[in-house]
């Protein structure tokens, strides 16, 4: 039998919270905030009034590539970069390549939770708003190939 932390409802609820005050706090664009669990599937989804379609979805796609990538979107974007494939070698229309705001959630151990995606201001700040939301409402650790 197999035991291992998940990422739960309150988890994705507090990552969203923590997501929309660093939004607040730091952009005056609104964003939309996705997490997804390690299989990709939605446990939370938020957009700030006025978040334009194309983010809604494209918040989606950020946490889901994250997390089945097993890897924050910007290591995803240097690995295809160094081994020279394309979105299409994967296999999955979902996935997105080159992005900031696509986070890879993991627990302390390194296990991965889940992906954490925002969209809707600029990549540097999307990025800076999804690593400020995982540090103040989680103990795990984000990105990277455990």
């Amino acid at each position: 039998m197999y035991d291992r932390v998940v990422l739960d409802v309150d988890d994705a609820l507090a990552l969203v919270d923590a997501a929309l005050a660093a939004a607040s706090a730091e952009v005056e664009l609104p964003v939309a905030v996705a997490v997804v669990d390690d299989m990709g599937d939605w446990v939370a989804f938020v957009r700030m009034d006025g978040t334009p379609m194309f983010h809604r979805e494209y918040a989606r796609r950020k946490a889901y590539t994250a997390s089945l990538m097993r890897r924050d979107l910007h290591d995803f974007a240097e690995v295809r970069t160094r081994t020279n494939l394309s979105l299409a070698d994967f296999g999955d229309p979902r996935f997105i390549g080159a992005a900031e705001g696509g986070i890879a959630i993991r627990d302390a151990a390194g296990n991965l939770l889940g992906g954490l995606g925002v969209s809707g201001a600029t990549p540097e700040e999307n990025e800076l708003i999804a690593r400020t939301a995982i540090a103040a409402a989680l103990t795990p650790t984000a990105g990277g190939e455990a």
